[in-house]
């Protein structure tokens, strides 16, 4: 479990029935000390405030989605775990937004199957 898991567990029990007067607990990974949700706005100032503080080129919340998504293509983790794992509902979408991320795959691909087909020549 990472820490922050760990903290929010204890936030969880610290609150007792106060924990999220959800209807349902949607396990979200960023809260309020009471388990409810954080506004999307108040999120990124947030997170803007961290970067600022770290010192680190200025990105937004979704810009890390667009950031892991090319990292996690360009690493070759099959584009329908990572569309998947960003929300889309066809991996066809994400093929056509991150298009830019599998550029040079053709070669690659090439020269994989030819070192399966013929050994390290």
């Amino acid at each position: 479990m990472t820490s922050h898991r760990r903290h929010q567990a204890e936030e969880r029990l610290a609150a007792g029935p106060a924990w999220s007067n959800q209807p349902e607990d949607n396990d979200l990974v960023f809260t309020r000390p009471d388990g409810t949700a954080i506004p999307p706005k108040r999120a990124s100032q947030m997170f803007t405030r961290q970067v600022d503080a770290a010192d680190l080129p200025r990105i937004g919340v979704h810009g890390l989605r667009h950031t892991w998504a090319t990292l996690a293509l360009r690493a070759g983790v099959p584009i329908k775990v990572v569309s998947e794992r960003i929300g889309h509902a066809d991996p066809a979408v994400t093929m056509q937004v991150y298009a830019h991320a599998l550029e040079g795959d053709d070669a690659t691909a090439a020269e994989t199957t030819a070192a399966a087909i013929f050994g390290d020549l």
